[in-house]
């Protein structure tokens, strides 16, 4: 996919707009595969039908900013819902790098930050890597805050049981 220098179609660029992603055509899925692979390389290529799963999903939100045709951008917000209540996050934030210091990321972020509220959402969360600066600097501007929390991933492949799990199921 070729993308056009922002600052040499600088008209063109101001037309940029953010929507909803809604339908899974092979364009769009195309622009989320280069875009994703710019904010995690070595994840696996998004498919059709794992977009087809987000778009269908009614606790998720997918948003892309177009310049004209070409996505420049995505983010996700998902919400889930557990004893203790309702959790949001937004996940997957990304702006093409040719694309990026134009507030890209900060108008998709508000996007989602509006939707949370029509939602009645009231707590999101987001992670970002350190050495994203930009990115963290954006998330601190718009009012998120650090937690002072631990954050552990399990890679399910790599978990070696000593022994199988046996569920019981009581008699009724």
């Amino acid at each position: 996919m070729i993308f056009r220098n922002p600052f040499l179609f600088a008209s063109k660029f101001d037309k940029m707009n953010i929507t909803r992603l809604q339908s899974n055509e092979k364009n769009n899925l195309a622009g989320l595969q280069l875009l994703l692979s710019q904010l995690c390389p070595n994840c696996p290529p998004l498919t059709l039908s794992h977009l087809n799963e987000i778009l269908t999903n009614p606790n998720a939100r997918l948003w892309i900013a177009k310049d004209e045709d070409l996505i420049i951008g995505s983010l996700t917000l998902i919400w889930y819902h557990i004893p203790t209540g309702t959790r949001a996050c937004i996940e997957d934030v990304v702006v093409h790098q040719d694309y990026r210091g134009h507030k890209i990321g900060e108008k998709l972020v508000r996007h989602a930050l509006d939707e949370a509220m029509k939602l009645g959402l009231t707590k999101i969360d987001l992670t970002s890597r350190p050495d994203r600066l930009a990115a963290n600097n954006l998330y601190q501007k718009l009012g998120f805050k650090k937690r002072e929390t631990n954050c552990y991933r399990l890679d399910i492949k790599d978990l070696k049981l000593k022994s199988p799990i046996v569920l019981i199921r009581p008699h009724s």
